[in-house]
């Protein structure tokens, strides 16, 4: 019967062999296994601490940056001051230039005034000169008059111009 088939018999080595071979089998895998499991929690440990430098480069970055805004602000207040500060300087200094500016043409103006002043005043004694002059001549030839006279016509129309004279 069935025992006395090849096949029986070929069937009956094979669950033989395969329960010798699944001790060694069994060791194999369970080594590969565990070696895989290893390699496995590595990699988890691996990305752990992959993810806890992140985190704390993250924590780092956003403690730096906050620094950096408040520094930011800090720096933009202080530039704000010193713009305001050379804005008003600037009028300052543009004010005193006005200032400067006016007194200088006031004393060009004046200085003007002055010397044309003076000019037309030295322009009057000279024709008032010239025409006591002129008259002094003419009253010489002519003879007929008095030198106290003419001295005293002279003396009246110096004292007719004495108020434009007395200014400077």
């Amino acid at each position: 019967m069935i025992w006395t088939t090849p096949e029986f018999w070929t069937a009956i080595a094979f669950v033989g062999v395969l329960i010798i071979l699944m001790r060694p089998l069994r060791r194999v895998l369970r080594t590969w296994t565990e070696k895989q499991a290893g390699i496995l929690r590595q990699r988890r440990q691996e990305a752990e601490d992959v993810l806890k430098k992140a985190q704390e480069l993250h924590q780092t970055y956003e403690t730096g940056y906050r620094g950096r805004m408040a520094e930011r602000q800090k720096m933009m207040l202080e530039a704000d001051s010193e713009i305001a500060a050379l804005e008003e300087n600037a009028r300052r200094e543009t004010a005193e230039r006005i200032t400067r500016r006016r007194q200088e043409v006031a004393v060009r103006l004046k200085t003007m005034s002055d010397n044309g002043r003076q000019n037309l005043q030295q322009q009057m004694l000279d024709a008032i000169v010239a025409e006591t002059k002129k008259q002094l001549e003419e009253r010489s030839q002519v003879g007929t008059e008095n030198m106290d006279d003419t001295v005293n016509r002279a003396c009246q129309m110096l004292e007719t111009y004495r108020p434009v004279l007395n200014k400077h």
